[in-house]
Parts: C-alpha cells; structure tokens; sequence
C-alpha cells in the first residue's frame, strides 16, 4: 500500500493501520466495524502483544488511580462502587483473537451496551454511588445512566457501541 492522501502525503502501509488503530478506533471516529482490516491485522497483532500495548493500559490505569486516591469521600457504608468489565480489563481475550485473526463477531453485541447500561441502572436504583468505570470499549461508559467518570483501555480488536 502506497497511497497518498488528498494533500500529497504518502501512506504507508504501516502508517495506514497505526492511523486506523489509534485515531479512528480508540478515538471513537471508526465505528460499527466488524473485523480488524485484513491487511492490519499482523499490526494489530503486534501491537496488542507489545510492551507499547502494556505502557497504554498501565498509563490508563495510573490515570484511574490518580482519580480514585483525590475524589470524593467515601461513605464507607458499603455503597460506594467502581466498576470494572470484566473481559479485556480483568481478563484477557487476546488468545481467543489470536486464533481468530484478530476479529470479532458481531452475534452477542447487540445486547452489550444495553445490559451494561441496565446494570449501572440498577446498582444505582440500589443506592451504590458509581464513581468510575474501567473498561475497553465504549459500550462499557455509553447509554444512561452515566457515571462521574470513565478510563478506557485500548482495544482495537474489536468495537461494540
């Protein structure tokens, strides 16, 4: 791949997937994408399985930490909550899209931000005060009701609004 862009730049294969990766997909701009473009995906792969990907992740989390150590005070009645998805952020499901080519499937998605969205409703119909969610798609923070703040991991696997 050597295209050039409307102002003359030359693109690079590399540059193309760098570009797909960090400013369309974790930026939110690229959207409703089924699988990683095929010729991305050895970039892709790369990326998730270096160290570049863990100094993103570990950063993201630093900034959580910074968040949860000077917000707020604590009730300490039991209520106060911050929530954490599961998949990609507590458990890993790189060797799922390693045998997968780095794709995803799109059969359970559909459902994903809502019954994320209905849980948040709950616990706070409950009486938790939610002050964070970590998570690595943006189907963890979208739909109401919204928490006072959002930490997101990258992953450009996959994306589930």
């Amino acid at each position: 791949m050597n295209q050039r862009t409307r102002s003359g730049l030359k693109i690079s294969l590399k540059s193309y997937c760098e570009s797909w990766r960090i400013i369309n997909v974790e930026l939110h701009n690229i959207q409703d994408f089924k699988v990683v473009p095929e010729e991305c995906v050895p970039y892709m792969g790369n990326y998730v399985t270096s160290s570049q990907y863990q100094v993103d992740s570990e950063r993201t989390i630093e900034e959580c930490r910074l968040y949860v150590s000077t917000t707020g005070t604590l009730m300490k009645d039991g209520k106060d909550a911050r929530l954490f998805e599961i998949d990609d952020t507590v458990l890993s499901t790189l060797p799922y899209f390693k045998k997968h080519h780095f794709g995803g499937s799109d059969d359970e998605l559909n459902e994903v931000q809502q019954r994320k969205a209905n849980v948040r409703e709950q616990l706070i119909s409950d009486g938790y005060r939610v002050w964070g969610i970590v998570g690595d798609k943006y189907s963890s923070f979208e739909g109401l009701p919204r928490v006072r703040r959002s930490f997101k991991l990258p992953n450009p696997l996959y994306y589930v609004s």
